[in-house]
């Protein structure tokens, strides 16, 4: 796979991208933990990273089904660009930045991650036979986990060693590569089922693709499951932070460490899956990886050791690989070609209610603790997931 030039530099433009979404974050969750001390402004980071899901989910997978990918990508990142100027900037001349700011550039991250991410999928399935789409898209997951455990490691490093005057330096060079490597690229358009001057209405769109979601109970499984984790699972990685520093007393660097644990478990989970042979029963590893991801989270809520819920995490992480890897894959074998952008771009909604989950961890983390929070919606994680399996059971099935 990596003898395809386009695709090797699709996977570095990946593994880049990601280590600055991930350091950004990590910097910016510690600006606003300093800034707040509260633990529901830290769960906040969730409302405004998944809020661009909501709004702007459909709207990815529309745009990767009407315009070329190179011009949608390459836009993107040149707002990232931008944005990460504009910090380092203020960084720089002020020594810090507004926990209101802060929220605002998270939120600029998100929308921006969710209108390229469709058309990057896209982009590899054309690039790589059709065979090798399981492998490509572990390989890719392997590189983003990569990237998650190396990007909180380098904010958090960056924070203790230089401080936050010049820690966006080595992340606006990051992002200067990232849009000239997409120059590079050649994508192709074969698969642009849509043009730009279809009659068709952006209702109409988007009405064809809900009603083809909900025709297939596979895909209607999948999105359910989908929602459980993010209403009751995601937002623990925002909480981590939270449990370092009240639970372990850790400071920056430490804290960046253990936030880093989940990449390198997810980052072990998508290696496990790009070695193994052919897998018929996506629905199945896609649930297991969703139960596992719950059931580290609860464990990690008890948990009293910095090294034992380093552990955990690392375990959540490889738990999150499967579902995730999962959630991509089967979407891409069994809707149609030419919606794909489009229930690609659901799936992107679906990831929204994220914020709702945030709002609850938040929520509950103020009224019931950080840990009793973290241990009873994974709890109800597991319940749903469960349940869900039980009434569709098609998600079973071996030959998807």
């Amino acid at each position: 796979m990596l003898n395809n030039k386009d695709f090797a530099i699709i996977i570095c433009n990946y593994f880049a991208a990601q280590i600055s979404r991930f350091s950004q974050y990590t910097i910016l969750i510690w600006v606003i933990l300093e800034g707040s001390k509260s633990a529901f402004s830290v769960a906040f980071v969730g409302v405004c990273a998944f809020l661009p899901y909501i709004l702007f989910g459909t709207m990815g997978g529309l745009l990767a089904d009407k315009f070329k990918r190179k011009h949608v990508l390459i836009v993107t990142q040149l707002v990232l660009f931008c944005t990460s100027s504009m910090l380092f900037f203020l960084f720089h001349t002020k020594g810090n930045i507004s926990v209101v700011i802060a929220y605002l550039v998270i939120f600029i991250n998100g929308l921006v991650y969710v209108i390229e991410k469709p058309s990057k999928s896209l982009a590899v399935r054309e690039l790589i036979n059709a065979k090798f789409l399981t492998r490509a898209l572990a390989l890719i997951g392997f590189t983003i986990q990569a990237s998650r455990m190396i990007g909180p490691l380098l904010g958090g490093f960056l924070i203790s060693l230089i401080g936050l005057k010049y820690s966006y330096g080595p992340i606006l060079f990051i992002h200067i590569f990232t849009v000239f490597s997409l120059f590079l690229v050649d994508f192709p358009n074969s698969f642009n089922t849509l043009s730009s001057s279809d009659n068709k209405t952006l209702i109409y769109e988007i009405k064809s693709s809900i009603d083809y979601f909900f025709s297939e109970r596979i895909l209607l499984a999948v999105m359910l499951i989908t929602i459980t984790i993010h209403l009751f699972a995601s937002s623990y990685f925002q909480m981590i932070s939270v449990v370092a520093t009240k639970n372990f007393e850790v400071g920056a660097g430490l804290t960046g460490l253990l936030m880093s644990c989940e990449g390198m478990g997810s980052m072990l989970g998508f290696f496990n899956i790009m070695i193994m042979g052919q897998i018929k029963a996506l629905g199945r590893l896609f649930y297991f990886g969703a139960l596992v991801m719950c059931i580290g989270i609860f464990f990690f809520s008890l948990s009293s050791s910095f090294l034992v819920a380093a552990f955990l995490i690392i375990i959540t992480g490889f738990g999150f690989s499967s579902f995730a890897i999962m959630f991509e894959n089967i979407i891409l074998r069994i809707v149609p070609v030419n919606m794909q952008g489009r229930i690609l771009g659901i799936g992107n909604f679906v990831i929204g209610f994220q914020i709702i989950g945030a709002l609850i961890i938040g929520a509950l983390s103020e009224y019931l603790g950080v840990n009793n929070a973290l241990r009873l919606t994974s709890i109800i994680g597991v319940l749903l997931i469960c349940f869900i399996v039980i009434r569709i059971n098609e998600i079973n099935k071996k030959n998807i």
